[in-house]
Order: C-alpha cells, then sequence, then structure tokens
C-alpha cells in the first residue's frame, strides 16, 4: 500500500475538488489505509464488484477515524470516487473492483479523471 504518493494527482490540479481532496489525503493518510482494508474485506467476502459508496458509509459506521481539516464531515461525500480511482491506481488486486461513473462537477484536465 503506497498511500503517501499521489500518481498523477497533486495541489496543481485544475480541479478545486481534487485540489482540497489532495490536502485531505495528505492530512489523513489513515483515510486511504481504512478504505483499502475495507475493499479487501468486501472483496475477500466474495463481492466481486463494488460501489465505492458502500466502503465510504462502512468506515462511518464501523469505524471513528481522526481527521483533520475536514468540514462538518469527517468522510467527506465529495472524496468518495476520488478514494476509489486512487485505490484503483494504486492496489493491484483492487484494479477493476469499484463501479465508476462519470464525475458530473470534473473540471477539464483533472487528473483522477474516468
Amino acid at each position: 500500500m503506497n498511500q503517501d504518493i499521489l500518481p498523477g494527482i497533486d495541489a496543481r490540479s485544475p480541479d478545486p475538488i481534487e485540489r482540497r481532496f489532495f490536502e485531505y489525503h495528505r492530512d489523513n493518510p489513515n483515510v486511504y489505509v481504512a478504505f483499502v482494508k475495507a475493499a479487501r474485506h468486501f472483496k475477500r467476502r466474495g463481492i466481486p464488484k463494488c460501489g465505492a459508496k458502500l466502503v465510504w458509509e462502512w468506515l462511518r459506521i464501523d469505524r471513528y477515524l481522526e481527521t483533520r481539516g475536514a468540514s462538518t464531515f469527517k468522510f467527506p461525500n465529495e472524496y468518495t470516487c476520488l478514494y476509489a480511482r486512487l485505490v484503483m491506481r494504486q492496489e493491484s488486486d483492487l484494479t477493476q473492483f469499484f463501479t465508476l461513473r462519470k464525475r458530473p462537477s470534473m473540471v477539464e484536465g483533472a487528473f483522477l479523471s474516468d
């Protein structure tokens, strides 16, 4: 697991959500670790493909993680799909695990595009 490196995404992204995601991820690497662990849990249980939202809500319910920089919610909804895309790029066993849709708010030139 290589949660400290964000290949293809950084604070210079033209997408403001990606820029905030970069800061959140940098400040809260434990969220990435927990997201990957939960995804692998579902995969081991025989789920061949999963929605990232299921994993995100599981973390909200099952775990209490201290986070910094989050506004009202410790797990901001706007980052769910970005974690899924990042995990599928970085974790070879989860490459095709998440079902993805086009991000309606994606800015042209975004790093974590579809």
